[in-house]
């Protein structure tokens, strides 16, 4: 599949200020078939709130998450979704020199590993303005 055959995952907006050298602009995330079945084998009670929440997670996310250590391309989006609030991780990885942004893996995140990643500084707020 080429990026524009791809399915689209969802906006991330150009006011959303991203970690690490990538540019401040919207993009298109898109999302490969094969992602797609990686999400419902390892995740398969949640496979369907990773798909159907996917496109809010990245155009209105709670926190960011980045890990230069691991790859300097990848940013983790985390969003409270649900009625039970849950949060909810999809991990993009950034291709700029093309303009392609690519849904890497989706899973729900426990709050316990959400509060130690704030702790450790690797996920932070997003400020949504006044």
């Amino acid at each position: 599949q080429t990026y524009r055959q791809a399915l689209v995952a969802g906006l991330v907006p150009a006011g959303l200020t991203l970690p690490s050298d990538l540019f401040p602009r919207q993009r298109i995330v898109r999302i490969y078939d094969e992602r797609i079945l990686h999400i419902a084998e390892r995740h398969p009670d949640w496979a369907l709130q990773c798909l159907l929440y996917m496109p809010v997670v990245l155009s209105d996310p709670d926190y960011l998450g980045y890990r230069p250590l691991q790859d300097r391309r990848r940013v983790e989006f985390v969003r409270h979704v649900g009625a039970d609030r849950h949060p909810l991780l999809v991990a993009v990885k950034f291709i700029d020199p093309l303009r392609e942004a690519w849904v890497s893996t989706a899973h729900p995140l426990a709050q316990c590993d959400l509060t130690r990643r704030l702790r450790a500084h690797t996920m932070q707020g997003v400020s949504r303005g006044p």
